[in-house]
């Protein structure tokens, strides 16, 4: 009797691994994109209370007007996209929340945008960008997810 496996047993074997590589990988794949967008949904909420205390601290007068305003909260490093480390888009607004246009809450001015490059979560808000415009600000394309805020 020989020792040693035959060569039909060594291509299962190999098939095996095969369809469980292929079973695995996607999946793990999908879960590191899904995990990279909560860490950005966790950025835009800190961000997010970050510019809420820089305009509480100005006496409810001012929004900041550009991320590095609220370094000091960070300790000077201001959260970035997980995947390529860009800056999340930062568009502040009107302080008036108050104006709209008869009763329709869908016309009011919302305080400040913020935007991401979500991988697996789809947009759920979207920013008024004519206020954007008006202010000269551009936005930038690739941007699907908004949180607009407070």
């Amino acid at each position: 009797m020989e020792k040693g496996f035959s060569l039909m047993e060594l291509m299962v074997a190999v098939a095996v691994i095969g369809i469980l590589t292929a079973v695995v990988i996607p999946s793990y794949l999908s879960s590191k994109a899904r995990s990279r967008d909560a860490i950005r949904l966790g950025d835009l909420k800190s961000i997010s209370l970050a510019i809420q205390n820089s305009w509480q601290e100005s006496g409810y007068t001012t929004w900041p007007q550009s991320l590095s305003d609220i370094s000091s909260y960070f300790n000077g490093v201001i959260p970035t996209d997980p995947s390529d480390h860009s800056q999340y888009l930062y568009t502040p607004y009107s302080l008036d929340r108050a104006t709209q246009i008869g009763n329709d809450p869908s016309t009011q001015k919302k305080d400040f945008c913020l935007g991401t490059k979500m991988e697996v979560i789809s947009a759920t808000t979207t920013c008024n960008m004519q206020d954007a415009y008006a202010q000269g600000k551009s936005y930038p394309t690739g941007y699907n997810y908004t949180y607009v805020g407070p």
